[in-house]
């Protein structure tokens, strides 16, 4: 995760001559204070368990260098390729629901997320660029209330040099147009 092995650590000592710590942010190649101090309070057995796993996946080429627990526990499968984009399957369960019983609607925006990001992936050859969202807008038509599952079908509209704007359509278990949702991706280049 942000331990050791990824970030480039460099000691220094400040004016007060206390021992200083960098760390460089691996995307920008920057020094980041903060990353310093999450490196630290992530170092537990467990999360460095799951990094050096991860780095073992990198090094042998099958998986990227931070692993996405949030992404792969909303449990989104591609269920059907198209030449614009993807369908994606979101199993539904009572821990993604609010107080009204109802699929949060944040979870709805990380759906949308997800699903604009395999839809982005489908159009891309390899080596594809690190890729991060830079703007994301649902507008919630319908509540989607618990069922066994709900449906999202991403578009790909734009995909540029620098930046790919998708277009994501969120359905209920009924097939209602339940969200509708506008994602671009920055490209890290």
């Amino acid at each position: 995760m942000l331990g050791s092995r990824a970030f480039d650590r460099g000691n220094d000592h400040g004016e007060n001559g206390h021992r200083q710590h960098s760390v460089k942010n691996p995307m920008t190649g920057e020094e980041d204070d903060e990353l310093e101090i999450l490196a630290h309070q992530l170092k537990n057995p467990a999360l460095l368990e799951i990094e050096h796993e991860t780095e073992a996946l990198v090094s042998a080429g099958q998986g990227c260098r931070y692993p996405m627990a949030f992404e792969d526990d909303l449990g989104i499968s591609v269920t059907r390729k198209h030449k614009d984009g993807v369908t994606c399957a979101v199993p539904l369960r009572p821990a993604l629901l609010n107080s009204n019983g109802v699929l949060h609607g944040g979870i709805i925006a990380s759906i949308a997320d997800e699903v604009a990001w395999h839809a982005i992936l489908s159009q891309m050859p390899e080596p594809r660029p690190a890729m991060t969202t830079s703007e994301l807008k649902v507008n919630y038509l319908r509540p989607i209330a618990l069922a066994s599952k709900t449906t999202a079908r991403g578009y790909v509209l734009k995909l540029g040099k620098m930046l790919a704007v998708t277009r994501v359509d969120v359905f209920d278990s009924q097939k209602k147009l339940a969200a509708h949702a506008t994602v671009t991706y920055a490209f890290l280049r």
